[in-house]
């Protein structure tokens, strides 16, 4: 999308605060058209949390090349979406051994009560989704 252009614009609802980086991605992989691993690299962080638009492409492939670089991978699966919930479903089943599929209330839970499961793959993440909440619990928020 051409700067600029109205397809191009950030919702304020998001819009990125003076203190946050934007990463200007021309091609449909993130680590590709972007210095984005360097930048991860140099501030030391080990782990992603990925959501965005066009699960089965954009998404599905900056998934699979954080774990094949190393990165831990969390993928919001309530906070991603493609042209069909059939697509969506499909990448999401595509990519279930490279990533932890959380939705984002769990992703929002404290760590103390949700910790990571042990059974994970040689990227040391999860191989199949969970339940997104911890035992006794069935709704987010909890009830009192």
């Amino acid at each position: 999308m051409p700067r600029g252009s109205w397809d191009a614009q950030v919702l304020d609802e998001i819009a990125p605060a003076e203190d946050e980086m934007i990463f200007r991605k021309t091609s449909s992989n993130v680590f590709v058209s972007t210095n984005l691993d360097y930048v991860l690299r140099n501030l030391g962080v080990r782990s992603l949390i990925v959501a965005g638009i066009m699960t089965d492409q954009c998404v599905e492939i900056a998934v699979r090349d954080a774990c094949d670089l190393g990165y831990l991978v969390s993928l919001v699966t309530d906070a991603c979406t493609t042209t069909s919930v059939e697509r969506h479903e499909q990448s999401l089943i595509g990519i279930r051994g490279y990533c932890r599929q959380r939705t984002t209330s769990a992703v929002l839970w404290p760590r103390s009560l949700h910790p990571f499961p042990s059974d994970t793959n040689s990227c040391g993440i999860a191989s199949a989704p969970r339940d997104p909440y911890p035992a006794g619990f069935s709704t987010w928020p909890p009830n009192s």
